[in-house]
């Protein structure tokens, strides 16, 4: 009999990389054959198009009040009769330990959170205590963990997954062409005032095509109006693209300025497709997918470094092979990918 788990998930707003990834552990064959997964949005979410093709699986997607979310959340883990608990946010972790306590459950708690633990706002490291085990979706977050005492043996790397894709992404012949994947965010987060910076700095005419939405999307658009005598080159804002796979033919590399990320699953749906990708080294995630020279650059977190970095990549990109970039992602595939998830769950079974 296989066993349950329930996924406890903040507000998602069915955008970003941690439903990719959620979606992909949910839908996956090789998971089910051990693990009956159910899912529990602890506020609830304004978007379910994204879970609809495996909805059966989702309850507590009704947006609620705090007070409403948590009494809610009590009673799903009251009722819970399964072996692990996951959460995807530091908070709930303390309900699920309380829950355990109460109601005289037996489960095992896992953290699995999707962002740098010591950069983003929405993640309370006081509360990882909670968690018996730590799932980590890149080395930085194990050594996160680590620093804050909890015991090696007790964190599993397990990555994030990336479908194998034959498409390829092929260079520009024209001109240097350059890209960026993601939410439209100056500063906080995403840094996008850090790549503007750089690609002042450079000295050669280049394309730059920004994909996504965001509360900065109409700043961007004024800045770049205001500014476009500043640059050497001509921009493109595409705005939210559901795929932007599916329109993006031609490119030399994706650029990402992120003052930290949890994993960054744009930069693995880049290099599948054969795109390099260049990114600050930021806390966490890049290093663990950017092989120097192989699959693309890292660069110290500053624009000079990244103006360096994507001026070498322009004079070299012929270098960087699809079947090459494709093959450094070997470990994180989805079939490696679900053996490592199973085997983390597994490792503390009695």
């Amino acid at each position: 009999m296989r066993e349950k788990i329930l996924f406890l998930v903040p507000y998602l707003s069915g955008y970003g990389g941690t439903e990719t990834v959620l979606t992909k552990v949910l839908t996956s064959e090789k998971i089910a054959q051990s693990y009956d997964c159910q899912a529990f949005f602890t506020a609830g979410t304004d978007n379910s198009e994204w879970f609809s093709a495996f909805s059966e699986k989702i309850t507590g997607s009704q947006r609620c009040g705090k007070i409403a979310a948590l009494l809610r959340t009590l009673q799903v883990l009251r009722r819970f009769q399964g072996t692990k608990i996951i959460c995807l946010s530091s908070k709930p972790l303390y309900l699920a330990w309380l829950a355990r306590r109460l109601f005289s459950k037996t489960y095992k708690i896992y953290s699995w959170i999707h962002f740098s633990l010591f950069d983003e706002e929405t993640v309370k490291p006081k509360l990882l205590k909670y968690a018996d085990y730590h799932l980590a979706i890149s080395t930085g977050i194990k050594q996160q963990l680590e620093r804050l005492g909890v015991p090696a043996e007790h964190i599993f790397v397990i990555y994030n997954p990336i479908e194998r894709h034959q498409e390829v992404v092929e260079r520009d012949p024209q001109r240097l062409h350059l890209g960026y994947i993601g939410r439209i965010e100056l500063e906080k987060q995403k840094n996008l005032a850090g790549m503007l910076a750089a690609l002042k700095l450079l000295q050669q005419p280049f394309t730059m095509d920004f994909y996504g939405a965001g509360v900065d999307f109409e700043r961007l658009q004024a800045y770049l109006k205001q500014h476009q005598g500043d640059f050497r080159g001509t921009f493109n804002l595409k705005g939210w693209v559901t795929n932007p796979w599916q329109q993006l033919k031609e490119m030399d590399a994706l650029l990402l300025s992120s003052n930290y990320e949890g994993f960054g699953m744009v930069i693995v749906e880049a290099i599948s497709r054969g795109l390099p990708c260049i990114s600050y080294d930021c806390p966490t995630g890049p290093a663990d997918i950017i092989i120097d020279g192989v699959n693309g650059y890292l660069t110290a977190m500053t624009p000079a470094a990244l103006a360096e970095k994507i001026t070498l990549l322009a004079q070299h990109k012929d270098n960087f092979t699809p079947a090459t970039l494709k093959d450094s992602l070997a470990k994180f595939y989805v079939d490696n990918y679900e053996r490592r998830f199973v085997a983390a769950l597994q490792e503390n079974e009695s």
